[in-house]
């Protein structure tokens, strides 16, 4: 069953403007100026229109519009600012609240449920993988969705399909999602980026490049300044690995650039293509302190970001031919932490055991 929250949106505000209600309208307002300074990457600024239009919603009994401003704010951290561990407490926090009776008709139910699931992935994804995918089948029975909750609910599935490593199932998702995102430029920009990586890692560079340029663009228009600038670092790699090394260097130069203006937090991609660009051009002891740079940096980030961190640091000195005992020694030291650290381990034993390579064609 499928809800439309623009429309809920739209009601609200034409009843309002009807109605000459100036705190429902300021409500709205907050809502659309967020937004505005999200576009501009002004993040903080957004946070204090959200902050200011929930009060109102809280003061004036709207629960509907305090569950969905209370949501804006957690994606921020979630997506824009890559505090995560703030983003989930605050998505914890909302989702309690989505099955009081006074929610039931509230149509923003499964885009608060989803951000969640991305929340638990991006805090710890080894731990709550199995618990990620019960919330995604609970919300697909229970609740009804918006289209675009939908695809993001469709596109998490394909997250967790990716680091089980069954990439023929993810691709099949991913196209299909592909077809149905378009117009909406959040979703163009996140299947092609999906494609892109399922290419990769089945080593087919072109390809993966032609999907990572159609998602830049779509970056691009919607202004998302993150996803823009990784993209950039992400098309270097791969046009460095094919061999067009005038245009990787450039693309390198436009990605750190956009890093450099826009203040942007390095997270785990910009060290993955930066890295590896590094290494195809030799210099492994440059990614090798751009490694142990991230494991500081991530030493007071999420579950998720120390446990990549750690595994990149570990195949790296691998391939480079180190000592590995003190780097697998503090690998497993972050499972006291883990929620359920088997699969993690496992990644661990395979790098003990002589595969330094994320995807077996790497080796070549």
């Amino acid at each position: 069953m499928y809800v439309n929250i623009w429309s809920w949106m739209r009601d609200f505000e034409r009843t309002a403007q009807q109605q000459n209600d100036s705190q429902r309208l300021k409500l709205v307002n907050g809502y659309h100026d967020g937004w505005r300074c999200i576009n501009s990457g002004h993040y903080d600024e957004a946070l204090k229109h959200f902050e200011r239009a929930l009060a109102i919603a809280q003061r004036i009994n709207e629960p509907c519009w305090e569950l969905f401003l209370d949501s804006n704010c957690a994606e921020i951290f979630i997506f824009k600012k890559a505090e995560s561990k703030i983003g989930l407490d605050r998505a914890i926090r909302i989702a309690t609240r989505v099955y009081r009776p006074e929610n039931e008709a509230c149509p923003v139910r499964s885009r608060i449920l989803c951000n969640l699931g991305y929340a638990y992935k991006d805090y710890d994804v080894f731990g709550y993988m199995d618990a990620i995918l019960d919330l995604l089948n609970s919300i697909e029975n229970d609740v009804p969705m918006d289209h675009d909750s939908h695809l993001r609910l469709r596109f998490l599935r394909v997250e967790i399909a990716m680091e089980l490593q069954q990439f023929d199932d993810a691709k099949k998702t991913v196209q299909v999602g592909l077809v149905e995102s378009f117009g909406n430029t959040y979703r163009m920009t996140q299947s092609n980026a999906l494609l892109s990586e399922i290419a990769y890692a089945q080593g087919d560079l072109h390809l993966a490049l032609s999907y990572a340029a159609e998602s830049g663009k779509h970056a691009y228009h919607g202004n998302m300044l993150r996803a823009v600038a990784s993209n950039f670092l992400w098309q270097a790699m791969l046009q460095r690995r094919i061999g067009n090394n005038g245009e990787a260097q450039n693309l390198l130069q436009q990605g750190l650039a956009e890093y450099e203006h826009h203040n942007l937090p390095r997270r785990e991609s910009y060290y993955n293509h930066l890295c590896e660009f590094y290494e195809l051009l030799g210099d492994t002891d440059k990614a090798l302190v751009l490694r142990q740079q991230q494991l500081k940096e991530v030493a007071e980030q999420t579950i998720t970001a120390q446990s990549y961190a750690h595994l990149h640091h570990c195949r790296l000195l691998g391939r480079m031919g180190k000592s590995l005992d003190k780097a697998l020694g503090n690998a497993r030291g972050i499972t006291k932490q883990m929620k359920k650290p088997n699969l993690y381990l496992e990644r661990i034993q395979q790098i003990e055991n002589g595969n330094y390579y994320l995807f077996a064609w790497q080796k070549v």
